[in-house]
């Protein structure tokens, strides 16, 4: 009884210390090479990188950090897109997705809320406009996730605290930054290094639409249009994201 209960304690402590990470647009900074790029921002928190894109169609539109002194529930920083028809959150392993602050300065309207990766389902929620809400989401082993809603033309989207936590369907056998995808920008041909056990590359486009699936560390990319897609690497033990430029 006593070894059981110990497990028991054991188990529930093992669970307890998962750490939450929260991506409070606190701490963001420009990706990539240019530091003056506002068309995707980064933050950094616990080792894990989200990137926030937003766009019109296929076109990438600009994001800023703004404070609404406390608006729909928001906190200190929330980020904000210039008039735009989808928002994007990129994580660059897989995690799971509890709940995200959206925000609503438009006329009511449905919000969906998209994941990519896992075997989750979209959420779609409707929030009344001059208000936000803390949106529960829910998603395991989620390697991106896109924000669309149902009004009409584009609007600026804004949201604030997105709550994730590692994995549980995650156990690292490879370093994330050792993880390299070559080159980028790339023209014909793809290539992915320092991965073992690979079971599957997925690519998609900024809508989400899988473009191409390949077992080969090696992938033939030159039929796809020029743009910006992100690349799902799975192995037997971990999935992450990276993201590449067809030129």
């Amino acid at each position: 009884m006593l070894k059981t209960t110990l497990i028991t304690l054991l188990f529930v402590f093992s669970i307890s210390t998962t750490a939450q990470t929260t991506f409070g647009f606190e701490n963001t900074s420009a990706s990539g090479a240019n530091p003056n790029n506002q068309f995707e921002l980064q933050e950094i928190i616990n080792g894990i990188t989200m990137y926030s894109d937003a766009y019109n169609g296929v076109s990438p539109v600009l994001l800023s950090i703004n404070s609404l002194g406390g608006f729909g529930g928001s906190s200190g920083n929330v980020i904000r897109t210039n008039p735009a028809d989808k928002t994007e959150f990129t994580f660059d392993q897989a995690v799971d997705v509890q709940s995200i602050i959206a925000l609503n300065g438009d006329d009511t309207a449905n919000f969906t809320f998209t994941p990519i990766g896992g075997t989750n389902t979209s959420v779609v929620v409707p929030i009344t406009g001059g208000s936000g809400q803390t949106v529960s989401l829910n998603w395991v082993g989620v390697t991106s996730f896109f924000v669309t809603s149902d009004h009409t033309g584009s609007i600026s989207y804004f949201f604030d605290d997105v709550k994730v936590t590692s994995s549980t369907l995650s156990t690292t056998d490879f370093s994330i930054d050792e993880v390299s995808i070559f080159p980028n920008p790339a023209t014909t041909q793809l290539n992915i290094k320092n991965v073992t056990n690979l079971k599957e590359v997925t690519i998609y486009d900024v809508l989400g639409k899988t473009v191409l699936q390949s077992t080969s560390l090696s992938i033939n990319v030159e039929d796809l249009s020029k743009g910006v897609y992100i690349v799902k690497i799975e192995t037997e033990n971990e999935t992450i994201t990276k993201k590449v430029v067809k030129k």
